[in-house]
C-alpha cells in the first residue's frame, strides 16, 4: 500500500467511514505490535501499549491535519504509552553517554553487519541479544525509526520529543553497542552494508507479527474504550491486504541477494517500510555539530 492510498483511508477515516478505520488498524498493527515489543520486551504489556494508542487513533484522528503523517503519529503516540509502562515498572532507563557523538563524521550506512545476518541463525541470534539487551528503550526507538521506518533524522527528533544531536548520539551509541556485540565478525572482515539492519529488522517484524487472538483482543479493547468497533469486517481486511500481506520469503531472498550484490539502498526501505514507494536517499552522515534548540 502506498502512501497515498495510507492517507486516502485516513481521510475516508475522518469523514467518519468505519471501514476505513479499521483498515487503518489492520495495516499498522503489526509495525506497531513489533516496536512495543522491541521496547518493552513483554508481549502483553506491548499489546497493552498498542491498544491505548488505537485508543488514541479512534478518538484523535480527527486532529490530524496531515492524512500522510498517520504511521508518524501513530509511533509517537505508541512511544508515549511505552514510556509510561516503563515508568510505571520502575524501570530506570539505561544511561546515555552526552559526549558519545564522535569528533569525526561516522556514516549511518557504512559497513557493520556480518554479510550473513540474515542467513546464519546463530548471528541473527546474537544481533537480536544486542538489540534487547545493551541499548536503552530510547536507543530501541531511536534504531527502529531510522532503520526500520526510514525516518530522517529530523521526523525521529520530532517522534521522540528529542533534539536531532540527541537522535544521532543514541544511533551512534546503538552501532557502537552492536558493533561490540559482533567484535567476531568485525574480527574477521565479514561486514555487509548497514541497509541490512532494515532487512533484519523487517525479517524479525514478520516473525513477531500478531496473533489473531492479539488482534481481535486489541480491536476488542479498542471498542470497550470507544464504541467504534475496528477491525472485524471482511471489507476492511481486503483493504489493508496489501500492507498486511507483505513480501513472499521467496521475493524477499531475491531482493536481499540483490541488494548484497549492489550494495543499494532501495531494498531496505521497500521491505524495512513495506510500501511501494521509491526510495529515499540514504540518510546523512552523523558528524558532531552544535546542539540545536530542542
Amino acid at each position: 500500500m502506498t502512501h497515498q492510498q495510507l492517507s486516502a483511508l485516513v481521510t475516508r477515516a475522518q469523514d467518519g467511514d468505519n471501514e476505513a478505520l479499521s483498515a487503518l488498524y489492520l495495516a499498522t498493527k503489526d509495525a506497531s505490535y513489533f516496536f512495543a515489543l522491541q521496547l518493552l520486551k513483554n508481549a502483553d504489556d506491548a499489546q497493552d501499549a498498542c491498544a491505548a494508542t488505537y485508543v488514541a487513533m479512534v478518538e484523535r484522528l480527527g486532529t490530524l491535519r496531515n492524512p500522510a503523517a498517520l504511521v508518524s503519529w501513530l509511533r509517537a503516540v505508541l512511544l508515549n504509552e511505552c514510556r509510561k509502562l516503563l515508568k510505571k515498572r520502575g524501570q530506570a532507563p539505561l544511561p546515555e553517554r552526552p559526549d558519545a557523538l564522535p569528533g569525526v563524521a561516522d556514516d549511518l550506512n557504512a559497513e557493520f553487519l556480518p554479510h550473513d545476518a540474515l542467513d546464519n541463525a546463530e548471528t541473527r541470534a546474537r544481533l537480536q541479544q544486542a538489540i534487547a539487551e545493551s541499548l536503552s528503550a530510547e536507543q530501541r526507538a531511536a534504531l527502529l525509526l531510522f532503520y526500520y521506518d526510514g525516518k530522517p533524522i529530523a521526523e525521529i527528533a520530532a517522534i521522540t520529543e528529542a533534539n536531532e544531536n540527541t537522535v544521532k548520539n543514541r544511533l551512534f551509541e546503538s552501532r557502537r553497542k552492536l558493533k561490540a556485540a559482533l567484535a567476531d565478525e568485525r574480527r574477521q572482515g565479514l561486514l555487509a552494508a548497514t541497509p541490512l539492519l532494515g532487512l533484519l529488522l523487517s525479517d524479525m517484524a514478520s516473525r513477531s507479527a500478531m496473533t489473531a487472538v492479539q488482534t481481535a483482543a486489541v480491536a476488542q479493547s479498542v471498542t470497550s474504550a470507544t464504541g467504534v468497533a475496528i477491525g472485524s469486517t471482511g471489507a476492511a481486511s481486503a483493504a489493508a491486504a496489501g500492507v498486511a500481506a507483505g513480501l513472499s520469503a521467496k521475493v524477499v531472498a531475491v531482493v536481499v541477494a540483490v541488494v548484497v550484490a549492489a550494495g543499494g539502498f532501495a531494498a531496505f526501505k521497500l521491505i524495512g517500510g513495506g510500501k511501494e514507494d521509491p526510495a529515499p536517499t540514504p540518510p546523512p552522515a552523523v558528524t558532531a555539530t552544535a546542539t540545536p534548540t530542542p
